[in-house]
């Protein structure tokens, strides 16, 4: 359970900085693709680099102490997994919900403007 806490920690973490500044480049104007892309382009490295820290501090458990080294390999190895998962299925999850959050409210102004449309033309 304790690596589990970790692991979720981290990865959530390392999602929310993606996430959120894949937010802020839409709140300046990018579109959804180019937002997400250079929220990956700028934010690789400090996921990156924090997955890495930590998996190096984990290493000694798992090289050095014979009551915890699974609990240490399974830190590390879930680190790994989680982020090559947050660098490759959070942008596409990320792409694929605000394209549909997009066209959701394209749809929406379309028949709002019909409804208003057709209102002006029978008064």
């Amino acid at each position: 359970m304790m690596g589990v806490v970790a692991l979720v920690g981290i990865a959530v973490n390392d999602a929310i900085v993606l996430v959120d500044f894949a937010n802020y480049q839409r709140s300046i104007g990018l579109g959804v693709k180019d937002a997400i892309s250079e929220a990956v382009k700028v934010r690789f490295l400090p996921v990156f680099a924090t997955s890495l820290t930590t998996m190096g501090g984990v290493l000694p458990l798992a090289l050095y102490n014979e009551m915890f080294s699974q609990l240490g390999y399974a830190i590390i190895f879930g680190l790994f997994a989680s982020t090559v998962l947050t660098l490759l299925i959070i942008p596409v999850m990320y792409f694929m919900m605000e394209s549909s959050a997009e066209k959701r409210e394209f749809k929406r102004e379309a028949k709002r403007i019909k409804r208003e449309s057709e209102g002006g033309l029978n008064a």
